[in-house]
């Protein structure tokens, strides 16, 4: 595991007029082999999580355990290509999905082609913003969750990829803002 520098935590996400089942896209089980990338605590809290993988980052809040969950290299555009899970102490999931762009297409582009397989029928558009020191596009949706528990994502695009940042709420609310950190911290 290679640890990460802790730099720059005081990132700006900045947003105008913003305060079921298998997620979309899920394509693949679990693969063998799939491991985490770093983590960086040092004993304290929160830590930066760094993945090796796709190159993103994001603050971590106490207690909040990342899991590669799987991985689908050679697959489709639509096919997320890597799962990562933040499992909280709480029971709250804040679940990181990435998606390969190689057209490069902007963020509106890339929803209007792949949108049904990282968007959940029936959402609503919280807010437009941009993400990170970059001001990357992005969209933050919610999902009163219906029959399963509600759910508040950010997709953000940038360079060759799409991610997508999941709090599945099913720890009424506990986790929301470790999940609001994660999201005014990422960096891709």
């Amino acid at each position: 595991m290679r640890v990460v520098a802790v730099v720059g935590l005081g990132l700006a996400w900045i947003a105008a007029g913003c305060e079921e089942g298998t997620p979309p896209g899920a394509a693949g089980q679990p693969q063998a082999g799939a491991v985490a990338s770093a983590v960086t605590s040092r004993g304290s809290c929160p830590s930066w999580y760094s993945d090796e993988v796709f190159r993103f980052g994001l603050e971590v809040a106490c207690g909040f355990v990342p899991k590669v969950e799987f991985e689908n290299p050679g697959t489709p555009p639509e096919v997320i290509k890597r799962r990562v899970v933040f499992q909280g102490p709480t029971h709250g999931q804040v679940i990181v999905d990435v998606w390969e762009n190689a057209r490069g297409l902007g963020l509106d582009e890339w929803l209007a082609v792949y949108g049904d397989f990282a968007r959940y029928p029936g959402a609503r558009e919280k807010c437009r913003c941009k993400v990170g020191r970059k001001a990357l596009d992005g969209v933050r949706e919610t999902h009163p969750g219906d029959k399963a528990p509600p759910k508040d994502y950010l997709l953000v695009a940038g360079g060759a990829l799409v991610v997508r940042v999941l709090y599945v709420n099913t720890d009424g609310g506990a986790s929301a803002a470790a999940y609001q950190r994660m999201i005014e911290t990422f960096e891709l």
